[in-house]
Order: structure tokens, then C-alpha cells, then sequence
């Protein structure tokens, strides 16, 4: 039978989501080191994740600035913290870097950080209380001028991370899920708790959703509303309001707009990612994440965790960083779960030698940049950087996996040209092909992205194919489509 032609131009899905059949990264759709974003049909395209750039500025804030706490919690063994205060104007700026990455301005001396993130939240307009979670050592307080430091006193539990300052009261949690609060506009404890007792289990992280207190624990999670209690702690528990979901690590804990994401968990011994917003938890997770997670035994609890939010030319992205030192190139747990919160979507990101993305616990500061700390190299500190395509100078790969396309019927495709819709630059795009499901490839073809119409010509035939393009070269890119011009066969 005579081949006979499509009649239009079919485009290859780059927008397909994560997906793992066997919990592992090397079969079906995935993007690596990128991110999806619509144009204005409506259609996805895919946009390289930002670079990473030295970051040597010094964090000053604006003329006339309000006083305002933004923190950049660090783990342990690298930055204590970096921890930036704003005040309006006439007043100093006040910045602590703690443990490298600039000159320090204030010292907090603590003997051991773990692993825990440390957390901060302004109680006055010119103090800032610092939660050093899991460790006996409670906190701190840091003076208008950052010169002076005190230690928290009244307290002798040892508390979980996190810091909540409401209606003038700062309240922080200790393992037993007691919830400490102190008196009002200071940070002196005195034997005010309330305990967190709905359903059996540890304080892991306490957080703030809009006038709650949010008591996150081992298997649930329980609130708390600002009562105006006569005597002892101002807050009760707000009855009806828990859910039998816990959290796993407080280093997954991250706050977005008032919006929370963690890595939770269940009485069934399941784990998975989940989001709060206006007091209602949902799973975002879906279930080839779930897979990744459970394929790399998380639960076991032998793994360094990280995690990150930050906003970045319109999207914004909470990603989770598993560290396993001598695990074999390719695992998941090698790499870095991002989650895409304006698309919905879930990549893998990763550092130049594509093993896992090494930047963590983020601030944006007021010019705009994204600041992050680099868990490869505790003296830099580095922002995402549209403008490049490396990270500290070291290439990394942007790729898209297609899903296996049959456009809709198994009959031979005679592929005679594939068009890509790309931006203009000196580099290339690497192209390879899979006809049996993900397991063997063919050899890459090299693609101009410096010509007017970038094309591949007499590229075969098929029944199904999946595609692997690859970008690696020190730019920005972005790939708005991949146009097939075919014929369809017997």
C-alpha cells in the first residue's frame, strides 16, 4: 500500500510528567535540570532550571525598608545560618553570616548543629529569636544591631525546629510535642505550655498558617488559636481541626506564601509529599513519587535530607534533596525531587556530574536574587541566575524523555524531518531515539541551534518511539517544540 501522507505537523510532548513504573529514573518521561511553562496557546515548552552564580553582595536592605525577619536556615557542619534583618530607615542593616560565606556580624556559638535546620522568627521590630532545633542548647536572641547575642532561658527540654511569634508571644515546641510560649513582646519562658495530645506521638516541627499554630508531629499534625487564655499558655487546641498525617523530617519543612509543603507520612508506614493550604493538607505526590521514595527505603531515617523553596521568573518550586554518600550514579536518590508548584509538575534536577543538586535552604533578598547555600562547598553562598547556564562554572545537562509515541496508531511512521522551535544560540542539541520501551538508544545526533531552522533530516521510521534531547552547553535555553514532518505507512 502506498505510504500516505498525515496532513499536518504533529509536535512532540515535552510537557510529560515524571513518571517511574519501577521506582527508578531510567524508564518513561521525565525532565532533568529543566522546568515546563506555558506560552500563550497554551502549549508547554521546556525552560533549563537557572544556574547557579557566586554570590558576593552584601545583603543590605533598601532605603526606608520596614522592619521585616527573612532567615536562610543552614544544616550542620556547614553555615550555621544566614539570617538578614531590615529595619526602616536610620537604622542599621543588619546581616548575620555565621560560620563562612562573609564577614560575620554576630556569632552565635553552639557546639553542635546536627543535621537540623535553625529557624528564626521576629518577636519585637528590633529582635529576632533563633530556634537551634535538637539540641539541649535552646536558642538565642539577636539585638537591633546583630552585635549581641542571649541565650533563651526558662527552657531545659530539648526542642524540635521551629519558631512561632503570635499576637506577641514566640512559642517553640520540644520532642515530647510540649508547646512552650513566653511572655508577651520577649522571649523569657516561664513554665507556660500546652501539649499537642490529640494522638500519641513526638514534635517534630512547629509552624505557623495564618493565626494557627501548627504542631507538626511524628503520625499527625494538630493546631492551635491564640485563646486568650487568663493564665498559662494564650493558646488551646482547636479541636476538629487535626489530621492523621505526621511529618517525617523537619528538614522538608518549607513555607511558601503561607502555604506549607513537607515530606509526610502515615500509620501505614507510607510516605509522601504533601501541601497545606488554608488549613487543609492534600497529597501532591503523585504515585511515581511515591514510588521513588519508597524504592529508595527513606524510611529507614540513615540519609542526610535538604530541602528548598524559592520563586524564579514567574514559577515557584519546593524540591527535596535525599543525600546518600556512595550511592551508585543513576539511583533516584542520586538526584533532587523538585515539584513545580505554579504547573503542577515534578523533575529531577541535578549538579553538573548528574548526581543530586547541591543547593539548599534559600532566601530571596530585596534585589530580586535567590540565594541559596551550597552543601559541596560550606564557603560559598550562590543565586539562581537566568542568565546562566552553569552552576559556579561546571556545565550541567537540561533533558526532556519523552513518553513512547505512537500518535495514535500503531502504522509506520516515515519521519523525514523534525523541526526545533528553540532559542538562537552557538551550541547544540543532542537527539537520540528509543523502539523498545527505554532500554537501548540510538547514537546521538547533533543538532545547530545557531541556524535559522534548526532541523534533523531522514530520521527513519517507526511504529513507537521515544525521544531523548539534550542541552549542554554554558547558556540559558529554552525549547518551545519539536515539529515532525511525516508520512504514515502500512
Amino acid at each position: 500500500m502506498a505510504p500516505k501522507t498525515s496532513g499536518d505537523r504533529p509536535r512532540l510532548p515535552l510537557g510529560s510528567p515524571l513518571d517511574s513504573r519501577f521506582g527508578a529514573v531510567n524508564t518513561d518521561s521525565r525532565v532533568i535540570n529543566g522546568y515546563l511553562e506555558k506560552d500563550a496557546s497554551g502549549q508547554l515548552q521546556l525552560v533549563k532550571r537557572p544556574g547557579m552564580t557566586q554570590y558576593n553582595g552584601s545583603l543590605s536592605p533598601p532605603v526606608g525598608s520596614a522592619a521585616v525577619g527573612q532567615f536562610l536556615a543552614f544544616s550542620g557542619g556547614l553555615f550555621s545560618y544566614v539570617l538578614s534583618f531590615y529595619f526602616q530607615s536610620g537604622s542599621p542593616s543588619t546581616i548575620s553570616i555565621i560560620s563562612g560565606g562573609g564577614s560575620p556580624v554576630a556569632t552565635i556559638n553552639t557546639t553542635s548543629l546536627r543535621s537540623y535546620p535553625v529557624v528564626a522568627a521576629q518577636y519585637l521590630d528590633d529582635k529576632v529569636a533563633i530556634n537551634v532545633g535538637g539540641q539541649s542548647v535552646t536558642g538565642f536572641t539577636v539585638s537591633t544591631n546583630a552585635t549581641t547575642t542571649n541565650a533563651i532561658t526558662g527552657i531545659t527540654s530539648i526542642l524540635v525546629p521551629g519558631i512561632v511569634v503570635l499576637d506577641g508571644t514566640t512559642y517553640v515546641m520540644d520532642q515530647t510535642a510540649t508547646i512552650w510560649g513566653s511572655g508577651i513582646g520577649n522571649v523569657t519562658f516561664s513554665g507556660n505550655f500546652s501539649q499537642a495530645i490529640s494522638e500519641a506521638g513526638g514534635g517534630v516541627f512547629l509552624a505557623k498558617q495564618g493565626n494557627y499554630v501548627v504542631a507538626m508531629k511524628t503520625l499527625s499534625t494538630e493546631f492551635f488559636y491564640d485563646a486568650a487564655n487568663p493564665t498559662g499558655n494564650p493558646i488551646s487546641p482547636a479541636r476538629g481541626m487535626e489530621f492523621k498525617w505526621g511529618c517525617m523530617d523537619a528538614r522538608t519543612v518549607q513555607d511558601v506564601d503561607d502555604t506549607l509543603f513537607w515530606m509526610a507520612q502515615s500509620r501505614q508506614g507510607t510516605v509522601f509529599v504533601a501541601m497545606m493550604k488554608n488549613f487543609k493538607a492534600t497529597r501532591i505526590s503523585p504515585p511515581w513519587v511515591d514510588r521513588l521514595l519508597e524504592e529508595g527505603n527513606i524510611l529507614n531515617f540513615a540519609y542526610n535530607l535538604y530541602s528548598f523553596s524559592f520563586k524564579h521568573s514567574g514559577h515557584s518550586f519546593y524540591g527535596i534533596t535525599v543525600d546518600i554518600p556512595g550511592t551508585p550514579t543513576g539511583s533516584f536518590l542520586y538526584q533532587t525531587l523538585v515539584y513545580d508548584i505554579t504547573e503542577n509538575q515534578w523533575y529531577l534536577w541535578a549538579n553538573g556530574a548528574g548526581t543530586r543538586f547541591p543547593f539548599v535552604y534559600s532566601i530571596s533578598i530585596p534585589t530580586g536574587l535567590d540565594v541559596f547555600q551550597n552543601i559541596d562547598n560550606n564557603t560559598v553562598l550562590v543565586y539562581a541566575d537566568d542568565t546562566n547556564g552553569t552552576d559556579l562554572g561546571t556545565v550541567f545537562t537540561c533533558e526532556a524523555y519523552t513518553p513512547n509515541v505512537d500518535l495514535d496508531t500503531r502504522r509506520r511512521k516515515i519521519l523525514s524531518r523534525m523541526d526545533f522551535i528553540c532559542d538562537q544560540q552557538p551550541a547544540f542539541l543532542q537527539i537520540r531515539h528509543s523502539e523498545d520501551d527505554f532500554k537501548t538508544y540510538s547514537a546521538f545526533r547533533s543538532v545547530d541551534m545557531n541556524q535559522k531552522r534548526p532541523t534533523l533530516v531522514d530520521c527513519g521510521s517507526f511504529r513507537r518511539r521515544t525521544w531523548n534531547i539534550r542541552h549542554t552547553a554554558p547558556y540559558p535555553m529554552r525549547l518551545q517544540a519539536v515539529e515532525l514532518e511525516l508520512e504514515i505507512g502500512s
